[in-house]
């Protein structure tokens, strides 16, 4: 994850995006609804400023987490992967 977070500081040049970035490699639990709200906000962004595969690849970070029950958590997980299928529709 902090791989794929770092490539995209070093590339996308954003206030919003790099912004993001540093509070993700700072800290980051994929078990905190703050933390993977920042993650979803990235992957917004991303799209905002058309860089499009950045933000898959940022949504593909969700891609082994499932539903435990926990609404609040799970809603940032299903956001990204809503803004994923409408960037591949």
């Amino acid at each position: 994850m902090n791989e794929t977070i770092q490539n995209i500081m070093d590339t996308v040049n954003k206030k919003g995006v790099q912004s993001n970035c540093k509070k993700i490699l700072k800290k980051c639990s994929m078990k905190s609804a703050k933390d993977t709200g920042l993650i979803t906000e990235l992957a917004i962004w991303l799209y905002v400023y058309d860089y499009k595969s950045e933000a898959v690849s940022v949504c593909d970070l969700f891609k082994n987490e499932s539903f435990d029950g926990n609404y609040t958590l799970w809603d940032n997980t299903d956001h990204a992967w809503c803004l994923k299928a409408r960037i591949l529709r």
